[in-house]
Formats: structure tokens, C-alpha cells, sequence
């Protein structure tokens, strides 16, 4: 990964092109982005052999972001992509390109230029059903797609679509740089908002900065040779390990720009100023509140639990669940005693509510923030308040710190989103920055505890009730996805029941219990009937008793990878399938499935259990990982082990009949 830079020297770019040829690709890419295509050349539609990889189905020829915020009541960001398809594949990865409801049917195009040089426009269509999108899209009209069928090996693509912005762009503003296709040459450009100056940071790539200005105010850095963003499982924050700019307009004048340990100084004594303005209060509201939820409790843990359940289902949040806290743009209210009396507030209102409660309960009690490590973590380099994102509460039980959040209405009391644990977070210190990671102690392993009661029949269907229960970080993800799941919500919740690709029946819907009880472990349950489980083979049936994984591919099934693995959670899997079998029905051979390992950070465990009375099979699993990171170096050793697991779940018996 390639160091994080800062605004780079004027380099060579004029060297490599003349101020003439660099102002008419200006002009032209300034007509693409106003709606005027640029024709396909006899070259680009000769082209047969990528150049950033040579391996790549396709590869992007140009892109050009192009930034106005001149006007700040409206604010613009054009997108210009330019792609050359080398092969089928990428064609029909092409097909699955969609954009969100944000944008409208004028605002997104495509055009198509097959071999033969003939050009095709199309148009953004609404989607209906689900059309191959992700389960958050599957509703008509949440988003955009083209029909692309005529998109062939050779053909050169254009796609042109533009944002729109009240508030300006550049006020912490963060943008992905890389693409699902190498990239031969980006164009980011940039005007900014009148008397205002412009900082901008680069991560995970290099570029050289253009000083001619365009139109008079227009600032240009260019990137080349972008590599494909891999889609990988298990791969680190994306602003960790792929292409971004943040860009901000200074808020101080030219010799009071802060150093960065000066600013993130500063950040820690702000932060201290609010945990003695909103937590140290005396409010009588407060302390009359605080007393009545934990009259006659002793127990520690209990009375956080009182303050905590109040504080997130008495008290109506405000705050859009899916929108971070931002300092910047949320009015808080004056004193957590006015939260009380008002019976609401903003997710930021609730927790120093929360706070305030447990400082008058006795404890200790911090305001910290913390950043997100699903997208970029804090770096020393970036001195932006999107850095840390997120509040949480701090409070000190038998010498550790417990962190919690209940502004978040589906996280039990004491536990944290994975992306804000182990992450760098900020602490109040009135001297010095006090920025370092982020531990939350004693939260519940996430876990997912399968049971299933099955009869086999003789014709290979199973039969009988499927239950998943899940605790952590997966019943949080069920949670906060299924009011959205409106339209194929019963399907989704499949997922958790049956195992990949397989015919059933279901009788009935699933059931869901403790939905909204976050506190306990979130169950799943089905009576259902999956069809030809077991393949007949004359007289016998081959039967795979890991029933959940028996169609599952391994965990990694790449030969090579480019990142990092993040388990970003410690995680455990148990299951107890029992399948009782045909009357007169054998289990011949008795083979049995191995266990693989069991390490400290790694278990797993496997056997057959068969109960002659009943002529009832048994099979148990357990699977165990505490990992972290892995290093990308020993991705090799990982997926051995992964696959050797993967062969244990693939175990088959045969069934005599």
C-alpha cells in the first residue's frame, strides 16, 4: 500500500503533453460530461489487450469526476466513465450495473459501441421486482437499471451520471476512486466555492497534479493505471486498501493551519469540554430519574441495564436510523434534563443522556468518539471530524471500560457495532490527543446455533422443523435488514434455514421470535421439506448430514488474493442436524467426518451419532474462529484450512434402504 499523500509538487505532466493537446481533451471530456458522446476511434474499437492488466475482461480507457461547487445552492458531481469489453464475462458483469433512486432517468445514461463502430443510447429503466439487485433494492423503483444486451466482446461503453448537491461538496468529503475494471487514466477535477481554499488528501495511489487551471478555476489532479477493486470475502475497510480523496476547505487562515497533532490536540480538548458539559450535571432531573430506575439494585450490571432500556425504548430517537451522528449539522439539546422532560431526542441526545444517568448512578463515565471500520479509519494525515463519526459512552466497571450505545435501537445493552470495535477512537484529554484503539471487553461471541429434527424419506426428501438462533453481530444484521425486506422478506429469511440451491417446500411462513427483544438471542424457525436432499442410487440413498453446508462452497475458493483476511468478529457456529431414517433403512460403512482442528483461535469439531432404537443419525459441528487478521501472505495456509474443513461438510453416508 502506497503512503498516504498529501498535495504532491508540480510534476511532469506538461513535460508529457503540450498545453494544446491538454486543453482540447478538456474541452472534449467537458462536452461528454454535458451530454455530447465522443465517438469511438478506429483504435479503441481495435483494441484487444488490456494494459493495467492483462488478465482483465475489461479495463476502464478514462474516467472524469468533475466536481463544480461554485454554486452552493447547486452543487454538482459529474461522473464520465469510458470502458472497453474484452471479453463475455465482463460483459456480463456489466449487466448487473444499477444506481440507487437518488438519481432520476435523465440523469444517468449509457451509450454503446459495438465492433462494427455502431453506436446505441440507452436509458435507465425502473427496476420492478428484484431484477438481480441487492435485498435493500428488491421493491420497485428503488433503483435504476440499463438493459445491456448489447454489449459484446469488443464493444466500448459509455456511462454519464450526475449528482446534485444543496450543501456543497467539499466539507469533509470522501470519494472511492477505484472500479470493479482497471483503470488507464482518471481525471479528477475540482472547483471550488468562491474565497474559500481547498485541501485535499490522497490515499493508496499516486497522481501527478495538473497546473493549468480549466476555465479559470477548475483544479485537476490525474491518476493512471488504477488497478481493479477485487471484490474479495473477508477483505479490509475499502479506504484502507483502494484509492480515495478526501477533500475540505481550510478553516483557518494561511499561518494558523494547524498541524495535524496540533488539531487532533484540540479535538481531545473539545471533547473533554463536552464530557463536562453534557455528563458532569447535578441536573435535578437527572438524579431524579437515575434514582427511581435503580431504587433497590445493587447489582452493577442491572442497574446499567435499567439506565440503558430506558434510555432506548422510553425515549423516542429522532435521528434517521440509518444516518451517522454529525456534530456539524445536528442541533443537540441544551442539557440531557431536557431530554427527559421532552421524552426525545437525537441519537447524540440519547446517549449523553445515558451518560449523564450512569455518572449520577456513581460511575465512571467518558463521551468518546469512535471511527467506522467499514469504510476509513482514522489516519494522522486526515484532519477531518468524519474521522470519528460516531459517540459512544464509556463507563468504568471493576477497572475496565465498557462501551455502549443505546441511541442504536437494536444493540443489546453493553454491545457495539463491529465496525466500532478495535478501531482507533478519540478520548477527552485536556493536554494532549489521546486517540487509540477502541476494546469493548466482555461482549457475547456472536453465534449461530443451528437444530434441525428431519425424517428422510425413501425417495431422498427431508421432512420436519429447522430452527437457527442467532446472537450478536449476526441477529444485529437480521434485525436492522428486515423492516426493509418488505417485498421478499420470507425468501430472505430462508437464507438462514436451507441449505445453497436446493428444491423445498415450506409449510407456512418462517417464524421470528425476540424480533424486537434485542436482548435475546434472535430464532428462526421453518417446518419445511427440501426435495431430493439425498441422491438415490438404486437401492441406496448418499446421504450429507451437514445438511446446512452440504451445498455450500468452500470459505475461499480464489487460488490468490490481494488483501489482507478480517474476521471482524470473533464468531461460532454450532449445529445438532437429526434425521431419522426410513423404516428397515441401514447406515452401512459407519465412515465418519474428521475434526480439523483445535487451537486457541480455531476449533472445529465434527461427528455421527447413531441411535439403533431409533434408527436415528446425529450429526454435530462445531466451528470456532478468533482470528482477527490474517496477513494476505498466508492466505495459502488459510484456505487449506478452509478447504479441509469444507471436505468434512461435504462427508457423505450411504443409507441402505
Amino acid at each position: 500500500m502506497s503512503p498516504l499523500l498529501l498535495r504532491s509538487p508540480r510534476s511532469s505532466f506538461l513535460l508529457q503533453h503540450s498545453a494544446f493537446s491538454v486543453l482540447l481533451l478538456l474541452l472534449a471530456l467537458a462536452a461528454g460530461l454535458q451530454g455530447a458522446w465522443i465517438d469511438a476511434t478506429e483504435e479503441e474499437l481495435a483494441d484487444t489487450q488490456p494494459q493495467v492488466d492483462p488478465n482483465a475482461g475489461a479495463e476502464y480507457l478514462r474516467q472524469t469526476i468533475e466536481i463544480d461547487d461554485i454554486d452552493r445552492l447547486s452543487a454538482s458531481v459529474h461522473h464520465y466513465e469510458r470502458l472497453k469489453i474484452y471479453t463475455q464475462a465482463a460483459a456480463e458483469r456489466l449487466e448487473r450495473r444499477h444506481f440507487t433512486k437518488r438519481y432520476d432517468e435523465e440523469s444517468v445514461q449509457m451509450r454503446v459501441t459495438t465492433p462494427d463502430g455502431i453506436a446505441r443510447t440507452l436509458r435507465a429503466e425502473a427496476a420492478s421486482g428484484d431484477n438481480g439487485l441487492p435485498g435493500e433494492m428488491q421493491r420497485a423503483g428503488a433503483a435504476l437499471y440499463f438493459e445491456t444486451s448489447s454489449v459484446e466482446p469488443g464493444s466500448v461503453v459509455e456511462i454519464e451520471h450526475v449528482t446534485r448537491s444543496r450543501g456543497g461538496y467539499a466539507y469533509d468529503f470522501i470519494m472511492a476512486l477505484g472500479a470493479q475494471f482497471p483503470i488507464r487514466e482518471l481525471d479528477f477535477r475540482f472547483r471550488p466555492a468562491p474565497k474559500l481554499r481547498l485541501r485535499w488528501v490522497v490515499g493508496n495511489a499516486t497522481y501527478e497534479e495538473n497546473p493549468m487551471s480549466f476555465e479559470g478555476s477548475y483544479q485537476e489532479l490525474v491518476f493512471h493505471n488504477l488497478a481493479a477493486v477485487e471484490e474479495e470475502p473477508y477483505r479490509p475497510p475499502y479506504y484502507e486498501v483502494s484509492p480515495w480523496i478526501m477533500l475540505s476547505y481550510l478553516e483557518w487562515n494561511e499561518d494558523d493551519d494547524p498541524s495535524p497533532e496540533r488539531y487532533w490536540r484540540g479535538e481531545s480538548r473539545r471533547l473533554a469540554g463536552e464530557n463536562k458539559r453534557w455528563i458532569e450535571g447535578g441536573d435535578h432531573h437527572v438524579e431524579e430519574t437515575c434514582e427511581q430506575l435503580t431504587a433497590g439494585v445493587t447489582d452493577d450490571w442491572e442497574r446499567l441495564q435499567r439506565l440503558y432500556a430506558y434510555c432506548q425504548s422510553d425515549v423516542l430517537n429522532l435521528s434517521p436510523l440509518d444516518r451517522p451522528q454529525s456534530m456539524e449539522t445536528r442541533k443537540w439539546a441544551a442539557d440531557p434534563g431536557k431530554t427527559i422532560k421532552e421524552g426525545q431526542g437525537l441519537s447524540i441526545d440519547i446517549n449523553t443522556l445515558f451518560a449523564s444517568l450512569a455518572e449520577a448512578a456513581g460511575y465512571e463515565v467518558q463521551l468518546v468518539q469512535v471511527s467506522d471500520g467499514r469504510k476509513l479509519a482514522y489516519h494522522p494525515q486526515v484532519r477531518a471530524a468524519f474521522s470519528f463519526p460516531r459517540y459512544l459512552i464509556g463507563v468504568k466497571l471493576d477497572e475496565n471500560w465498557r462501551f455502549f450505545d443505546p441511541a442504536d435501537p437494536y444493540l443489546p445493552c453493553g454491545v457495539i457495532n463491529w465496525w466500532n470495535t478495535g478501531v482507533p477512537a478519540l478520548f477527552p484529554d485536556r493536554k494532549d490527543a489521546d486517540i487509540h484503539l477502541l476494546q469493548n471487553t466482555a461482549e457475547p461471541l456472536t453465534t449461530t446455533t443451528r437444530v434441525a429434527d428431519f425424517e428422510l424419506q425413501e425417495d431422498g426428501d427431508l421432512v420436519g422443523l429447522a430452527q437457527v438462533a442467532l446472537i450478536g453481530q449476526t441477529a444485529l444484521e437480521v434485525r436492522r435488514k428486515y423492516p426493509k425486506m418488505t417485498q421478499h422478506r420470507d425468501r430472505w429469511l430462508r437464507q438462514y434455514l436451507l441449505p445453497k440451491d436446493v428444491q423445498y417446500k415450506l409449510e407456512g411462513e418462517v417464524e421470528v421470535i425476540n424480533l424486537t427483544a434485542v436482548e435475546k438471542p434472535l430464532i428462526l424457525k421453518a417446518q419445511l421439506t427440501v426435495h431430493r436432499f439425498a441422491p438415490t442410487a438404486g437401492s441406496t440413498l448418499k446421504l450429507t448430514p451437514s445438511y446446512t453446508h452440504a451445498t455450500e462452497p468452500s470459505m475461499f475458493t480464489a487460488e490468490e488474493r490481494q488483501t489482507d483476511v478480517v474476521f471482524h468478529y470473533p464468531w461460532k457456529e454450532a449445529e445438532q442436524i437429526t434425521i431419522k431414517l426410513p423404516e428397515g433403512a441401514e447406515w452401512v460403512e459407519r465412515s465418519q467426518p474428521q475434526s480439523i482442528v483445535d487451537h486457541e483461535k480455531m476449533t472445529h469439531k465434527a461427528a455421527l451419532f447413531y441411535d439403533e432404537e431409533t434408527n436415528t443419525l446425529t450429526y454435530r459441528r462445531l466451528l470456532r474462529c478468533e482470528l482477527g487478521r490474517m496477513r494476505q501472505e498466508g492466505y495459502a495456509s488459510l484456505k487449506q484450512l478452509f478447504d479441509a474443513i469444507h471436505t468434512q461438510d461435504q462427508h457423505q453416508v450411504t443409507i441402505q434402504l
